[in-house]
């Protein structure tokens, strides 16, 4: 993967680093493989890094060398995953942003 830096942010393993230091804590209890939560942590960083919610987009910024149409595919396939629960951990998450915002 090309490192997809930008002014002030670093590369997107830190990036990386920084995210699955929030979310794996937050949802671990939540997600019935580790895995699981490991590829969010990536959508989270593509997301971050595109700024956009795009597939398309999105699997420009996944790391590997596949072909964008693939990793667009293997986005589609994670997020159709009856045993990924992405609004329950939307809802997680959002909750304890704004717990955080609010105090």
């Amino acid at each position: 993967m090309k490192d997809q830096s930008e002014p002030g942010r670093g590369s997107s393993y830190e990036l990386y680093g920084r995210v699955e230091e929030t979310l794996i804590p937050l949802l671990r209890a939540y997600a019935s493989n580790i895995k699981q939560l490991l590829n969010l942590t990536w959508l989270v960083v593509a997301i971050m890094n595109s700024q956009s919610i795009a597939l398309s987009e999105l699997a420009n910024m996944l790391p590997g060398d596949t072909e964008a149409q693939s990793r667009e595919t293997r986005i589609r396939e994670w997020l159709k995953n009856m045993r990924v629960d992405v609004w329950g951990w939307c809802q997680v998450i959002l909750r304890q942003v704004l717990d955080q915002s609010l105090t």
